[in-house]
């Protein structure tokens, strides 16, 4: 005779307690998570912006040098003159009568708007800072300066340069050369 034995069938699931479980070990990964995937956002966002006004230099100098012209690079709302709100989208353009401003026989060679809500661009030189000019042979005529580029959280480790010479080379910054006063 054969003997029957009754299997005991369990319920396909989870428990309460290993949802709880499952749940909490998830919150804490996700709260140590987000703040260094934060961090890496910022920086990601500062060196993008950086690479853009470093490559927008690096052009107008070499326009200045190739064309053997004044070339001027500023911010500017109108595309006519050049404001001291680096926020606001950048122009490049060949200043022929070398007034400092673009007049209509002047052409437009590039409009750039790089400026990003999390960053503020500040442009601080010997004598202005409403633009950064090359003459025709690759250099600034004694205006040199700096171009820091501050985040918006107040944190030293976001802040980052661009240094001007007045020989028309420009460099990243080095981090000793930055200080939280720098975007004060």
């Amino acid at each position: 005779m054969r003997t029957m034995t009754t299997q005991k069938l369990t319920p396909c699931g989870f428990t309460l307690l290993e949802l709880l479980c499952t749940l909490t070990i998830i919150s804490i990964l996700y709260s140590v998570a987000i703040p260094s995937f934060q961090t890496f956002i910022a920086s990601t966002q500062r060196d993008a912006l950086k690479q853009k006004l470093f490559t927008l230099i690096q052009y107008t100098r070499s326009k200045a040098a190739f064309q053997a012209t004044n070339v001027i690079l500023c911010p500017s709302t109108n595309q006519i003159d050049c404001i001291n709100d680096w926020q606001q989208p950048l122009m490049i353009f060949s200043d022929v009568n070398d007034n400092k401003r673009r007049d209509d026989a002047e052409i437009i060679d590039r409009i750039e708007g790089i400026a990003q809500k999390n960053y503020q661009i500040r442009w601080r030189a010997s004598g202005t800072s409403r633009y950064l000019r090359y003459v025709s042979d690759g250099s600034t005529v004694y205006q040199n300066g700096t171009f820091t580029i501050c985040p918006a959280i107040d944190n030293v480790e976001h802040i980052s340069k661009i240094i001007v010479y007045r020989s028309g080379r420009a460099r990243p910054g080095r981090k000793h050369e930055v200080k939280k006063t720098d975007c004060s």
